[in-house]
């Protein structure tokens, strides 16, 4: 009879873990593009006065998961009267492992790095076109699934020692826009194809909730928005009965949020759980509270570097607070694991 509070409460746990997961719902993403002044030299090194107004945006989670990917991407956004323009950066720290070779245009474009960008210009969940670009520098473009549409798209890869680069010119002509206006919505979507180590690993920027050609699901480019515009769009973003939070982005963060200031509330929930492990190691005795004591000390040790930046007046990207972010996130799920354990072995020993 002892143990049914036990099995009573990890049931009430498990059923909860799992009624919010089944509501849960992923966000949805606003980027309002810049006009570009001057277009980029297409190079991949992303040095050109057009990038210095797009707002970097990264936080890659793995295809169909809420989780972070390991090896993050980023990129920005900029256009003008004749191109879209993208500079795309994917992080790889084991570069050395990447096979690069020249491909055909259309053949076999993903079965190395690579990189997938989705249009919908007409923002209407039909019509769409889907372009790729690998390290090696071959070209895919589709009209979904119709390999024979080709337009005049062009792309240049930098290799780094722990990155690689493309940079984007798409003729907007060819995916059908005759014209631009300033807050103008098109869906758009970044995935990424990545085969270090051995294994396939897909992520995306939006979720689509499926396959990557899901139209509805896409996230929402938006041309150089006023504030009105952007205010006036909410019920276009929700259109198919997405029910998600609407993250608009901006070259200092979320509207109306700074990335510094939500880097500094997980940071603030990473200290509580490090006094309640703290507070946990001081009632046990011998080894283990010497072993608490020790994750604690580690912890604050790799945390206070963190701490220091985000006490500075350095600014904070969301690439880099996708880093960030997604570091936090490890501590937190490492520490909570540690914390639960303990107070386990603790609760058992009284029964």
């Amino acid at each position: 009879m002892k143990h049914k509070p036990i099995e009573c409460t990890l049931l009430l746990i498990a059923m909860f873990a799992t009624t919010a997961r089944s509501k849960e719902e992923y966000p949805i993403y606003v980027y309002p593009s810049p006009r570009a002044a001057t277009p980029p030299k297409l190079d991949g090194v992303l040095d050109d006065a057009c990038w210095k107004d797009a707002p970097v945006v990264g936080r890659f989670t793995y295809h169909n998961r809420t989780d972070l990917a390991d090896a993050q991407t980023s990129f920005r956004v900029a256009y003008d009267d004749t191109c879209l323009y993208l500079g795309i950066v994917c992080d790889e720290p084991h570069m050395s492992k990447v096979a690069i070779s020249i491909g055909a245009r259309d053949s076999g474009v993903f079965s190395q790095e690579s990189v997938e960008i989705f249009i919908e210009p007409n923002h209407d969940h039909g019509r769409y076109f889907q372009l790729g670009g690998n390290v090696g520098g071959a070209l895919y473009d589709a009209e979904a699934f119709n390999t024979s549409f080709d337009c005049a798209a062009k792309f240049a890869v930098h290799v780094d020692k722990e990155s690689w680069t493309t940079e984007w010119a798409i003729p907007l002509a060819d995916l059908g826009i005759k014209s631009v206006r300033s807050g103008q919505v098109m869906g758009f979507n970044i995935c990424r194809d990545r085969y270090v180590g051995g294994r396939t690993e897909w992520t995306n920027w939006s979720q689509t909730q499926g396959g990557f050609h899901t139209p509805v699901y896409f996230a929402h480019l938006v041309l150089s928005p006023t504030a009105e515009q952007l205010g006036e769009l909410g019920e276009e973003f929700r259109e198919g009965d997405r029910e998600g939070p609407i993250q608009i982005f901006s070259a200092g963060g979320f509207s109306q949020t700074a990335y510094i200031t939500l880097a500094k509330k997980q940071l603030a929930t990473l200290q509580g759980l490090l006094k309640d492990l703290e507070e946990t190691a001081k009632q046990e005795s011998g080894k283990a509270r010497g072993e608490l004591q020790k994750r604690v000390d580690d912890s604050r040790r790799e945390m206070q570097p963190y701490e220091e930046h985000l006490s500075s007046s350095q600014s904070l990207d969301a690439a880099a607070w996708g880093k960030m972010e997604l570091r936090f996130h490890q501590i937190q799920i490492s520490l909570g694991t540690v914390l639960w354990d303990a107070r386990l072995a603790a609760l058992l020993a009284e029964l």
